[in-house]
């Protein structure tokens, strides 16, 4: 994986090597067989970022972190454990989401009954959601991911008014 940041523009190129055998392969036996020096770019975009916006009120949701790098990676080397419905919670910029869908769709292209039913990525701000899909749409991922508003403390209901309230008082 690598990464080319532009700061003024706050703004990432990222680009996924791997061997030219890696699409559509076992990931496994490719990853044994590679050569660095046979790398080939399997999937690169465009991943925009708020400028200042964690001071500037958007949150921690405003710029990639290097754990959606390792999520991304994790799920490439361990595609059967994203399955079914699948739900982000705090996607952010959508980084994690996007390499995590390129490793289990592109890399692995699994049409099983155990493949990914719905992917949905949810932000809290609006600014951040606005961001993830331009992200998502640079990633040309148009179809099939989901993005959605999610406030925590929407789901709270009487635990924020009453502090002896449990969760299972509010089911």
């Amino acid at each position: 994986l690598e990464e080319k940041y532009d700061i003024e523009g706050a703004r990432k190129k990222i680009s996924l090597f791997g061997p030219p055998t890696l699409l559509n392969e076992d990931l496994d036996k490719d990853l044994e067989d590679s050569n660095s020096n046979q790398l080939t770019d399997i999937f690169s975009f465009d991943l925009q970022e708020i400028n200042h916006g964690v001071q500037n009120g958007s949150g921690t949701g405003s710029m990639s972190w290097d754990s959606s790098i390792v999520m991304g990676l994790y799920f490439a080397v361990n595609p059967d454990e994203l399955r079914g419905n699948v739900l982000e919670l705090g996607s952010g910029v959508g980084l994690g989401g996007i390499l995590s869908n390129v490793a289990t769709n592109f890399i692995h292209d699994d049409t099983s009954a155990t493949a990914q039913r719905s992917v949905t990525l949810t932000d809290v701000n609006d600014d951040v959601l606005n961001v993830l899909q331009q992200n998502m749409n640079a990633a040309a991922f148009e179809d099939g991911i989901c993005i959605q508003k999610l406030d925590w403390f929407d789901f709270l209901g009487d635990l924020q008014t009453s502090p002896n309230a449990s969760l299972k008082d509010s089911e």
